[in-house]
């Protein structure tokens, strides 16, 4: 069955998966049903829970509304009048008749009305109260906020919940302060009723026209946000809800604030709360706010939800795990290309090779990818060769640049000597140019050993210091432990102690000194070659790579000076490196010559692996630093001494 499979186009199988999608878009339309259906019943319970506190709303402004009658029925008994009559006259002698008049009044007012929990009337000649309560008389109405407000605006206002001070019992209470009202022929002044509403069972009087739900929380805010009654919060909530926040968050939904009632979701945390508020009518400050967990609210919907997607999950579950093992099964050829692919990319592995058992289209791209991979080995391998051959070329025509000038003021050096009988040191220079030119030609081959590089440039400051006597001295210190069969790179020493006798020691004619050492290091070479000579301006720019003009600008280059014919006089004395007047312009054009050489066959033999530092400043000599990795060579005495100094 695979196999039949496997011979079919990959159109085929691509319509294959197909058909998987479009069963997983069934799915999803599934679920786009249902979720327009949840909509809808969401819409419904938020409609519902905004009926509710609309019609709770509306129960709290009647009674707000009764009682604003039941004082209006107060200042129209005839009780009231009486008072009136007096406390206009200013005569307070029947103070304690009217006192006892009043008790009627207010015994059927408060039992009209159970939710009040007393009533003051203030007059000139003194204050009315019921007599089941006691008066605390330690606090005058004149005295309070209340008086002043109501004497400023000449109208009645509701004072949010508070504690009632002028009662004993301190209960919290909700207060309207009204002026009282005369008859048309005899107007009063000063006159004000204050009644207190127990806070509590106003409360219970919005809760008992609410559904009841242990999370749910009603609270009446006035226009600042802050609470007319204690509110009544959501469990889950306890202190933790801002109402100013809530506020704003009504606020934030109503920009104008001109709705009377509405809804808005109010996050806290990570709960989410469906808020529904509905304005007083009687109070237009006083907003009567609804809180509920959303959750809760919506939990028909929740639990059709949930049904829904545990059944949909399923089948998406089932999908999943299906579309996969299919998606395997129909890619695994072109899987089995892409590694093939990846191999070549990441390792450049030219030799790896696609195989299948199958003719299919991918079968047929392994095919042309394998021929593609065989003439790319041929081409690779074809510019290897080419490019070994050039890198060959390119060292020895490196090698052979290095300046020949040298050779000739050697001779003449020589030919002075001779000339002037110091056979001995003509025997030596000829010695140690003999051994030099072996050493350097090594048999045409591009590395040589530490041990005949060092040798190599002994011998070199050796004629040097026959051809310009006194100039200078010099050490050769190398790291005791270090093999002196270590392969190193041919002739880069020599051209750095070039650069310090031609040109840090160009204006002085004795007291030189060229340090040569060589030091181990974390698995590279460091050949630091130091002398105490004139220095120069090193660039942070030039300290790894100078150009040849920066290098000739700061006289520290790498070419000989040409020593011309000796005339009588100069066979007693042998030319200097330089002279006040500074190198020749031909000089001057060559002496960057030899860094860069350096530099050059660095990079053509180390490739990235090795480099060439520059430290200089004027009069405080220079310090030139190859470091290359070290190679280990030999058998296992070699082994073990390169193991224990470090090296790789």
């Amino acid at each position: 069955m695979f196999n039949q499979l496997y011979k079919l186009s990959f159109a085929t199988r691509i319509w294959l998966s197909f058909v998987l999608l479009i069963t997983v878009s069934i799915l999803a339309t599934g679920w786009a049903s249902f979720h327009i259906a949840s909509n809808t019943l969401q819409k419904n319970a938020m409609q519902m829970s905004q009926d509710t506190v609309n019609k709770a709303g509306q129960v709290f402004d009647e009674k707000l509304q009764k009682i604003v009658v039941s004082m209006m029925s107060l200042m129209m008994s005839d009780s009231f009048f009486k008072v009136t009559g007096d406390s206009a006259s200013g005569d307070a002698s029947r103070y304690f008749t009217h006192f006892s008049e009043m008790q009627p009044v207010f015994s059927q007012l408060l039992f009209n009305e159970q939710i009040l929990q007393s009533v003051l009337l203030v007059t000139p000649i003194g204050d009315f109260y019921p007599t089941n309560i006691n008066r605390n008389k330690e606090y005058s109405f004149y005295d309070t906020r209340m008086y002043e407000e109501i004497k400023a605006n000449r109208k009645a206002f509701w004072l949010e919940g508070h504690e009632d001070r002028f009662f004993s019992g301190k209960d919290r209470v909700v207060s309207l302060v009204i002026e009282g009202v005369g008859r048309a022929d005899r107007p009063i002044r000063n006159i004000y009723i204050m009644v207190n509403i127990k806070e509590k069972d106003l409360l219970s009087l919005l809760k008992q026209n609410l559904s009841s739900s242990s999370s749910a929380g009603i609270f009446v805010l006035n226009g600042a946000g802050q609470p007319v009654m204690k509110p009544s919060l959501p469990q889950e909530l306890g202190e933790e809800l801002s109402l100013v926040e809530l506020q704003q968050a009504r606020l934030n939904a109503d920009p104008e604030d001109g709705q009377d009632s509405g809804s808005f979701a109010y996050h806290k945390g990570k709960s989410e709360y469906l808020v529904t508020y509905h304005r007083s009518e009687i109070v237009p400050d006083w907003i009567v706010y609804r809180m509920q967990s959303k959750n809760e609210l919506l939990s028909q919907a929740n639990a059709i939800k949930w049904t829904a997607v545990g059944i949909m999950s399923a089948f998406v579950i089932a999908a999943l795990v299906l579309s996969n093992l299919m998606s395997r099964f129909l890619t695994k050829p072109l899987t089995k290309l892409v590694k093939v692919m990846s191999r070549v990319e990441t390792m450049d592995d030219l030799g790896t090779r696609y195989r299948s058992p199958y003719r299919d289209e991918v079968s047929r791209a392994g095919d042309a990818f394998n021929t593609m991979l065989d003439r790319v080995e041929y081409l690779v391998r074809g510019i290897h060769d080419t490019e070994q051959s050039k890198r060959k070329a390119e060292m020895k025509a490196l090698t052979a640049q290095i300046d020949p000038h040298f050779f000739y003021n050697a001779l003449h050096t020589v030919y002075c000597k001779s000339v002037l009988g110091q056979n001995e040191h003509v025997n030596e220079m000829i010695i140690a140019l003999s051994d030099m030119f072996r050493l350097g030609l090594n048999n045409g081959e591009d590395a040589t050993t530490l041990g005949a590089e060092l040798d190599h440039v002994r011998q070199y400051l050796i004629i040097q210091q026959n051809c310009y006597e006194e100039l200078f001295g010099y050490t050769i210190d190398a790291e005791p432990g270090i093999p002196q069969d270590l392969p190193v790179l041919k002739l880069i020493l020599q051209p750095l102690v070039e650069n310090s006798i031609l040109h840090g020691f160009r204006q002085r004619s004795e007291g030189g000194m060229i340090n040569i050492d060589v030091r181990a290091r974390d698995g590279l070479l460091h050949l630091r070659v130091a002398d105490n000579g004139d220095g120069f301006v090193v660039r942070p720019e030039e300290s790894e790579s100078r150009s040849e003009q920066e290098e000739s600008e700061n006289g520290h280059g790498a070419s000989e000076r040409e020593v011309p014919e000796p005339t009588t006089s100069e066979l007693q004395a042998p030319e200097r490196v330089g002279t006040e007047a500074g190198p020749s312009k031909a000089s001057a054009t060559k002496q960057g010559y030899a860094l860069n050489n350096i530099r050059d066959r660095l990079a053509l033999y180390y490739e990235q692996g090795a480099g060439l530092h520059i430290e200089s400043a004027p009069g405080k000599g220079t310090v030139a630093t190859i470091t290359i990795p070290i190679e280990r060579t030999g058998g296992d005495d070699d082994d073990e001494e390169g193991e224990a100094r470090g090296y790789r």
